[in-house]
């Protein structure tokens, strides 16, 4: 039996859930007029506690803008959730101006997984250009989600973990990327993997700005379409082909700084030299040959504007290359030289100390030290007495790494005897060494007092001739 409401019950019920939804209408009004003032209180209450919080937004962008630019590229990502996540105000600041997210990372996941959240930091960048970072895990394929970016690219870089390729074949649908403001791009351990019956991509053929390169290996240059002509700065990190090489060099008409890495040693003849026509890079100024066989290029290519030179891990056929007579002296433009000896064994050192081109027009020598041979320290002393050796030297910096004892001593005797028989020749106004330092890493400290004072003694005595030079 159906229970009947009378229609008087009815009226009333309607009337009372009229009533409680006005009441829950207002209620709601009134809890969204609470949650705005206690917004503006705890706002308040923030750039007092927190004082940061009352910098204007723009000043306040900077601070977020200049954390993100002193992050290692694998913490951005994470440095920009902190910021949006620490309150509202600086969440607002953060997303509306573009330029804090331009510098981004794309991390894919261990699987290779797409990085979602890089297409939200991407739109947030509003089309400006950006520093893209690629933290690869294993191979990397052709995904839209960072190529998809690749005409916001200012400058990239790619890195894989040991032993990880780049598959061309990945990049089947790629013709050439779309790359209008890409200045620089490094491909750092990366390499590709190679199919013989595959043609060369385009892949970074469409870059006009593009000027500066640092790929793993030099093979990666033409099968990824680098616009080779165009490059002003180049470093191959890793091993190379002597004929890689060869070919590369070819191309580089516009390269002005060059760093190689080692070289697989050529034929040579017995003076060390190649029985090859040399060809000649006009615009290169800065050269750096890092390894075993590097000083091949002297033997390539006449470099008429090169004046700064850096050596550093090289071996006896660079050492054979380098002394060879008129090598160094063919470098007529030649003021500054960096010589870096990773360890005892490192011969770029006697590169300079056992060539006979002792008159280089050098004006400023800097040496990153390794332990010695006794040998070695009897000719620094030998060279450097003698003012006839780098005459045109005005400055030497000695940088010794955390990792060795201080061996300059053979430097300090060397400089005191050239500066005595500088004297002693009645020519002391023609001595150019002004400036001797030594960078100790370790600590100051790590000088003993006697060495301290000798070092101190020698500084003040080039400063003096210095003066009467220029006195006369």
């Amino acid at each position: 039996m159906e229970y009947e409401v009378p229609h008087a019950s009815i009226a009333q019920l309607r009337h009372e859930v009229e009533e409680i939804g006005n009441t829950i209408d207002s209620l709601k009004s009134q809890l969204v007029e609470l949650e705005a003032q206690r917004e503006a209180i705890l706002d308040k209450l923030s750039s007092v506690v927190y004082p940061v919080n009352s910098l204007p937004p723009e000043v306040l962008g900077r601070i977020f803008g200049a954390a993100a630019s002193l992050t290692p590229a694998k913490a951005v990502n994470s440095l920009l959730l902190r910021i949006t996540s620490v309150c509202r105000h600086w969440r607002d600041v953060a997303i509306v101006d573009p330029a804090l997210w331009t510098i981004l990372s794309y991390i894919p996941g261990p699987h290779g997984e797409q990085d979602q959240l890089f297409n939200y930091f991407v739109a947030r960048s509003r089309g400006l250009p950006i520093s893209f970072n690629l933290d690869g895990l294993a191979k990397v394929y052709y995904q839209p989600s960072f190529f998809g970016s690749c005409s916001q690219w200012k400058d990239a870089t790619i890195t894989l973990p040991s032993g990880a390729a780049f598959d061309v074949k990945s990049l089947d649908e790629v013709a050439a990327l779309n790359l209008p403001q890409l200045e620089a791009i490094t491909l750092s351990q990366v390499w590709v993997h190679i199919y013989a019956s595959e043609n060369y991509y385009q892949t970074f053929s469409n870059a006009p700005l593009l000027h500066t390169v640092s790929v793993s290996f030099s093979h990666l240059l033409p099968w990824l379409g680098f616009p080779l002509q165009q490059l002003r700065k180049l470093t191959i990190q890793n091993h190379s082909m002597s004929e890689d090489i060869r070919v590369l060099l070819c191309q580089l008409s516009s390269i002005e700084d060059l760093s190689i890495g080692p070289i697989d040693i050529p034929q040579i003849d017995n003076h060390g030299v190649e029985l090859e026509e040399k060809l000649t890079l006009q615009s290169l100024t800065t050269l750096s040959l890092f390894g075993q066989g590097s000083s091949m290029i002297l033997l390539r290519a006449r470099l008429p504007r090169l004046s700064k030179l850096h050596l550093s891990d090289l071996h006896r056929f660079d050492v054979t290359t380098l002394t060879h007579p008129g090598t160094l002296r063919a470098l007529t433009n030649l003021a500054s030289l960096t010589i870096t000896l990773k360890h005892e064994r490192d011969r770029s050192q006697a590169a300079l100390l056992l060539s006979p081109d002792v008159d280089l027009p050098l004006q400023h020598l800097t040496i990153t030290l390794a332990p010695l041979w006794r040998e070695t320290e009897n000719n620094v002393v030998d060279m450097f007495s003698s003012p006839d050796f780098l005459p045109d030297l005005e400055s030497l910096t000695l940088i010794v790494p955390v990792f060795i004892s201080i061996m300059i001593r053979p430097f300090m005797l060397g400089i005191n005897a050239r500066v005595a028989n500088t004297v002693s020749r009645g020519v002391h106004h023609k001595m150019k060494l002004k400036k001797f330092i030594v960078d100790v890493q370790k600590s100051p400290y790590a000088l003993s007092d006697e060495e301290s004072q000798e070092l101190h003694t020698l500084q003040r005595k080039l400063e003096q001739m210095g003066d009467s030079m220029e006195g006369l």
